[in-house]
């Protein structure tokens, strides 16, 4: 008979030990409920995992907008013809709604911290596609204002960014922006008190990690773009190309 190794062994181990503990203490799905599929996160269903809606072409070219219908090549949405974006483009790996939304939510704001395994799957299975042939020198998250982040506990979109950079073995700069000024939420703002908002709230901290490097910028939700677009053009100043922006979750 062939004998395991102890990987193989190991990995029995911890399966026979969790459906020991799932007759005690069914795993309870966070988002539905139920008791029953929760396979690949012991607090989300396989159901509600794969219910996140995946964005799919056709979309602006320019910031990952999904619209109906169909367009040519180079094809930018109304949004976007009107306003004057610091990057070259962007894309987002779900729409920000149902369960998403829930875990957002939950990991931000009621320190649910169990959630950061799933957003980071949807975010690493849904940019995949954006960054094939792309020419990346460094991962640069956009920042929380220190007060705010030593509240949180965390910066979410740091999390997305150190997982994506670890994946595609890409430098991480955390701290090479810093948000100066604090700003009141956008949540109820139009785009052009946005973009007042966040006059002058960012500044890049380490100017020679980005220069002369084209960044990747991340964040966990493109709403309008102000924000993205605004930590890009503090990038360019310091003579950096903001080519690409990656988000969880597309507003």
């Amino acid at each position: 008979m062939r004998r395991e190794g102890p990987a193989a062994l190991g990995e029995r181990l911890r399966n026979l030990w969790r459906a020991a503990l799932d007759l005690v203490w069914p795993r309870q799905c966070q988002a539905c409920g139920e008791t029953r599929f929760c396979v690949r996160f012991a607090f989300l269903c396989d159901p509600c995992f794969v219910s996140a809606t995946r964005l799919e072409p056709p979309w602006c070219e320019r910031c990952g907008l999904p619209f109906a219908g169909l367009a040519g090549e180079g094809h930018e949405c109304p949004n976007c013809r009107g306003a004057k974006l610091q990057f070259e483009r962007a894309r987002s790996a779900v729409r920000f709604r149902g369960v998403v939304r829930r875990a957002l939510h939950g990991l931000k704001y009621e320190k649910e911290h169990f959630w950061a395994p799933a957003i980071e799957a949807w975010f690493l299975e849904g940019v995949a596609r954006h960054l094939a042939g792309e020419q990346i020198h460094v991962v640069v998250p956009v920042p929380l204002h220190p007060a705010r982040e030593r509240q949180r506990g965390f910066n979410q979109a740091a999390l997305l960014a150190r997982a994506l950079a670890r994946q595609y073995r890409l430098p991480f700069e955390p701290r090479a922006l810093e948000r100066v000024r604090a700003t009141k939420t956008q949540t109820h703002l139009d785009r052009a008190e946005r973009q007042e908002n966040l006059r002058c709230a960012f500044r890049v901290r380490r100017p020679a990690v980005v220069a002369n490097r084209r960044v990747l910028l991340v964040d966990d939700v493109l709403t309008t773009g102000s924000t993205l677009s605004e930590c890009a053009a503090v990038l360019r100043a310091a003579g950096a190309t903001p080519a690409l922006v990656l988000t969880l979750a597309r507003g």
